[in-house]
């Protein structure tokens, strides 16, 4: 007899035995499903060739009787990375994955798991850049000649600061160059100093790893050293925790 299947039904408990049938001096072994004793269920099925058990869903009681199988079953390992954005770290990293989104997140705390970022495309977002609703950029057009902070970036949002990737400088002045201070607020923490001479002096800066501001909620500025000079700035980067 070639191969047989049995479809188990979903969601049922159903007895699979093994019997051994005689006829004319021949044996056969034969599995039931269902009650061997009193033949309920579906009618016996011979297995001397072979036999294949679809279920789907379906929780079977096998009973005493052995079935016997030469055949070798391999043991899948279960899969693990069942944690959530934000728990804290467990199991075996399994997702791959991303979260999209037009700003940022709350930080996690150290330790825990987080999500890849992508930008509403899918593209993975890496430092020192960001998605593109979190770019940054300032211009002062109007040339400092003083030596009051003028606001060059705005300041970001509660819990967020500017992280500056780029700034350029420029002194049109015909004899006073100056050096210009990157200020974290007005008046504030000088980050970075920008020398600028006289003649169209002055520096295009690109940070290999961002210029981060201290403080949050704050915006950048800029002042003049020397009063009399004529500057102009302009920065870009992106806003983050």
């Amino acid at each position: 007899m070639a191969d047989s299947a049995i479809a188990v039904t979903a969601g049922s408990s159903t007895n699979i035995n093994t019997r051994t049938e005689s006829s004319n001096g021949n044996h056969r072994q034969v599995v039931v499903i269902g009650d061997p004793a009193t033949n309920a269920g579906v009618a016996p099925v011979d297995v001397t060739n072979g036999l294949s058990v679809n279920i789907t869903n379906a929780s079977l009681t096998v009973a005493s009787h052995a079935v016997t199988n030469a055949g070798t079953f391999a043991v899948q390992a279960s899969s693990a990375g069942d944690a959530a954005h934000d728990a804290a770290d467990s199991g075996n990293p399994v997702k791959i994955g991303g979260r999209a989104r037009s700003s940022e997140i709350a930080a996690v705390s150290n330790n825990d798991r987080s999500d890849l970022l992508t930008d509403l495309v899918g593209k993975l977002i890496v430092l020192p850049y960001a998605n593109p609703e979190n770019f940054v950029s300032g211009c002062i057009s109007s040339a400092m000649t003083g030596t009051t902070s003028t606001s060059l970036i705005a300041a970001p949002a509660s819990g967020l600061r500017n992280y500056i990737t780029q700034i350029t400088v420029s002194c049109s002045h015909a004899t006073q160059g100056t050096d210009v201070l990157i200020q974290d607020g007005s008046g504030g923490t000088t980050l970075y100093v920008i020398p600028a001479a006289a003649v169209y002096g002055g520096a295009s800066i690109t940070f290999p790893t961002p210029l981060r501001q201290p403080t949050t909620a704050t915006a950048i500025y800029c002042a003049n050293v020397t009063t009399g000079s004529s500057i102009k700035v302009s920065a870009s980067g992106y806003k983050g925790a």
